[in-house]
């Protein structure tokens, strides 16, 4: 490809990802980042990356790709943060997710949802509580505390947790 930018990385990265051919993508994402600073990535880049990074194989790649986001400057993007949560959660490096959530000042559903999510899923019941709960005392809406409850509700089922929380609804 004789003209090469931001979005054909971007592209053919995703489409590597789609295809399940990891390693090439992530080779075009090293071609891209490696190529004297001409291409620059963004916050879509790294959500792209971050997408397949479900895996304990991928604790190294989430690690890097951390440390790429704040020595550039995404680290207040709630976007980024919000992909950055999930891989932690899912390859059970649940102290580098909640690090991201802390850190993470402007949190917005996703946010918490992903973070409550994370925290069922590694079977931190009662703190996947208290952050459900602090999320209604902030004021949080009514749907979203009803889809959250849904979740929490089906990954514990799923994992044969049991969870005992009062779930206050204001209407």
């Amino acid at each position: 490809m004789p003209m090469r930018d931001t979005i054909s990385f971007k592209t053919i990265i995703s489409g590597c990802f789609k295809k399940e051919l990891f390693s090439v993508g992530f080779e075009y994402f090293k071609l891209m980042y490696g190529s004297s600073g001409s291409y620059l990535f963004d916050r879509g880049t790294i959500t792209t990356i971050l997408s397949v990074c479900e895996g304990w194989e991928f604790v190294n790649v989430s690690k890097m790709i951390h440390t790429l986001v704040v020595v550039n400057g995404y680290k207040r993007e709630t976007t980024v943060a919000n992909a950055l949560i999930t891989p932690y959660f899912c390859c059970g490096c649940s102290g580098f997710g909640r690090q991201v959530f802390v850190e993470t000042s402007d949190r917005n559903v996703v946010t918490w949802t992903t973070m409550i999510s994370g925290l069922a899923q590694n079977r931190y019941c009662e703190e996947g509580c208290q952050i459900h709960e602090l999320v209604l005392k902030l004021g949080t809406n009514t749907d979203f505390s009803l889809g959250c409850f849904s979740f929490i509700f089906l990954v514990f089922t799923h994992n044969l947790i049991y969870c005992f929380c009062t779930f206050h609804f204001s209407m």
